[in-house]
């Protein structure tokens, strides 16, 4: 993805949200499941909030890979742009 684009502050504020902790004392090594107590479908809940704070869809055989707060910000960084379809009334 084109750092241009990319927007590293909402990310963070999005997985930030997610574990309802404030984005300055997010740690870029906490790790989700150990740092975070984070379980598997709020794992899942959370890459969902990345991909939408991103414009991008991360495949899952990556996601599931990411296991820091680091790890899946540079997977968003790398992940390809998604187009927002806009649907109109009557359309």
């Amino acid at each position: 993805m084109n750092d241009a684009i990319f927007d590293e502050t909402a990310v963070v504020a999005a997985i930030a949200n997610e574990l309802r902790i404030a984005p300055a004392v997010l740690n870029l090594e906490g790790r989700w499941g150990e740092d975070y107590g984070l379980d598997s479908l709020e794992q899942v809940r959370l890459v969902m909030a990345v991909e939408d704070a991103a414009g991008v869809r991360i495949e899952d055989r990556l996601a599931v890979q990411a296991r820091s707060v680091g790890a899946l910000v540079e997977l968003a960084r790398r992940s390809p742009r998604v187009e927002k379809v806009v649907q109109r009334a009557g359309a």
